[in-house]
């Protein structure tokens, strides 16, 4: 599909404040670049907006994201529940349990945008060959879908109305700082998608650093600084891949790139046990029999769902099944963040921050399958207790029997508990 081709400098439709300044008690001007590319951002999943490719709506979001982490994990006083909703619409706006408006007292307006210029995903993947960027980028592989390179640069203006306080205010210069750190624009940011770089004229934002990371629940591991931002994102991705994928780490070697060997996390076994395929019954000598001593479990739940499990070899494997939460649509996002975060005065960090994880306790999931229907059936519900146990003496054995989890020493990775995201730190580590 050929894609048009616009105007290489584009003005967006201003939203929410007007050129002049106004009355308000703060306003300041950001310089926002992105140093990977953009996936999705638009209406439309996955599709960039060739019109408006920098939605305010979708920064205003993450910035309520990042003010609500903080708020709520701060070491004294933490917010929760109601008086985290009310705090939150006062500042950011919402509607009230009386369906009363009330406005926002931040504003929001990005202007002066340039560097538009969408490539094919395609094309994108065959100049970086890396298996980890395929990796991170699957949702684009099988579709023919656009990227917007990196290097998109617009200025974002932002204001605190005059009813904002001083504490407010300093809430949302902090809350930028975090977005400029960690966040990001469009989808899979999560993974190092659309990264940026905020810098202001007369604001300083610095990175978060690991000590205040940890100040609010995170624990923010950085690898050694690269010059290039895109360097750094492969190097802050790859160990992803290769925790959970590569030959000899992820998996057993295979016979050649086309037939991989056998995982060595138990979520295959697991859905071979569930769904009985093979038959071994139908077939007294069937391939690929579960084996793996950790099944039932599905450790990798914890960075995030749904997840797809497709089997290469077809029939006598399982079908497709999917992973799914019992909450949220089926979805959990990831607690785990990677991506280049820029440095001062220059130079990126791959980096990895862990997302507090005291959901994933009370976190039920669902294995399931599509009828010829296309309507979800449920295969096994699974509480924490059953997809990955709460108990240390119980996690143990099972930790014991995946290699991934294991040091170079072959001694069991254990962090604040015996978990893949736990064990992927210590991996990640330089």
């Amino acid at each position: 599909m050929k894609l048009r081709q616009p105007k290489s400098t584009i003005t967006p439709p201003r939203e929410e404040l007007p050129d002049r300044p106004t009355s308000a008690v703060w306003r300041e001007s950001f310089q926002v670049t992105t140093l990977t590319p953009i996936y999705g951002g638009g209406t439309e999943a996955g599709v960039p907006d060739q019109i408006l490719p920098v939605r305010v709506a979708s920064i205003r979001g993450q910035l309520r994201f990042w003010w609500r982490l903080l708020k709520s994990h701060r070491r004294e006083n933490p917010l929760q529940g109601k008086e985290l909703f009310d705090e939150e619409r006062n500042i950011w706006g919402g509607m009230s349990e009386g369906n009363e408006d009330h406005a926002s007292k931040v504003k929001l307006r990005a202007h002066s945008l340039s560097g538009f210029n969408p490539i094919s995903s395609d094309n994108f993947l065959r100049q970086h060959k890396e298996p980890a960027i395929s990796y991170v980028l699957f949702p684009a592989r099988d579709k023919q879908a656009s990227l917007i390179p990196a290097g998109l640069s617009f200025t974002l203006d932002i204001e605190c109305g005059k009813t904002c306080t001083p504490e407010q205010q300093n809430e949302v210069i902090e809350t930028l700082r975090w977005w400029a750190s960690f966040g990001g624009i469009g989808s899979r940011t999560r993974r190092g998608l659309g990264a940026i770089q905020v810098t202001g004229a007369n604001s300083i934002l610095p990175p978060v650093s690991e000590a205040e990371a940890s100040s609010f629940g995170c624990q923010l591991v950085p690898k050694t600084k690269q010059a290039n931002a895109l360097e750094a994102w492969k190097k802050a991705v790859e160990p992803l891949w290769e925790f959970r994928q590569k030959p000899g780490i992820g998996r057993q070697n295979g016979r050649d790139h086309n037939h991989p060997g056998r995982s060595h996390w138990p979520e295959p076994d697991s859905i071979r046990e569930i769904t009985g395929c093979p038959n071994p019954t139908a077939n007294p000598t069937p391939p690929h029999l579960p084996t793996h001593p950790a099944r039932i479990s599905f450790p990798r739940a914890a960075f995030g769902l749904p997840i797809i499990f497709e089997f290469k070899g077809g029939p006598p494997d399982p079908y497709r099944t999917e992973l799914v939460s019992t909450h949220e649509g089926g979805r959990m996002a990831s607690p785990l963040i990677l991506k280049p975060m820029a440095l001062l005065p220059d130079g990126f960090a791959p980096i990895a921050l862990l997302l507090p994880t005291d959901h994933l306790s009370k976190l039920d999931i669902t294995l399931q399958r599509k009828n010829q229907a296309g309507q979800a059936v449920g295969l096994r519900n699974l509480a924490r207790k059953d997809w990955w146990p709460t108990e240390p003496a119980a996690q143990q054995p099972k930790a014991q029997s995946i290699p991934p989890m294991w040091n170079h020493r072959g001694e069991l990775i254990e962090g604040d508990g015996i978990d893949a995201l736990a064990a992927f730190l210590k991996y990640f580590q330089p």
